[in-house]
């Protein structure tokens, strides 16, 4: 919430008083990119310095522009940054997360010592391993399977 307060209050002095260039153009000439800007303005002189925009938007945005206190916005900014600071320490450290539990009791059926499927799967690996070793000397690669 306080962080939608600071981005809009961020973009009114930014509309208003921050110039921006605008890319009009860019060529390619092989490796080499030639780009052409306009002019530096601020959003809202290119706004009402457009002709497709009609008067009542733009009479809205002058009175706003008129009333409008940078420094006063800029303070608000300054005050809501220094409260999410304050929430934010507040809090203090993260807490540490419960550490997971071990296994559970041992099944009935397991005897320590009793071989598990590990083996076979090797075995199993084992033999899919011969064979594509198999299959790359028979296809002349030297063994090496790509």
């Amino acid at each position: 919430m306080l962080l939608n307060k600071i981005w809009a209050l961020q973009s009114q002095i930014g509309n208003h008083f921050y110039p921006q260039q605008k890319l009009i153009s860019k060529v390619r000439d092989g490796a080499k990119i030639s780009k052409k800007y306009d002019k530096a303005t601020t959003p809202y002189t290119r706004v009402m310095r457009h002709a497709d925009v009609k008067t009542l938007p733009k009479r809205r945005l002058t009175k706003q522009h008129q009333s409008f206190n940078p420094t006063a916005v800029q303070r608000q900014i300054q005050a809501l940054a220094d409260e999410l600071l304050t929430l934010a320490t507040a809090k203090g450290q993260p807490t540490p997360k419960p550490s997971v539990p071990g296994p559970g009791p041992c099944p009935v059926w397991w005897t320590p010592g009793e071989v598990t499927a590990a083996p076979e799967r090797r075995e199993i690996d084992n033999g899919i391993h011969q064979k594509k070793l198999h299959s790359g000397v028979q296809a002349g690669r030297g063994g090496i399977d790509r």
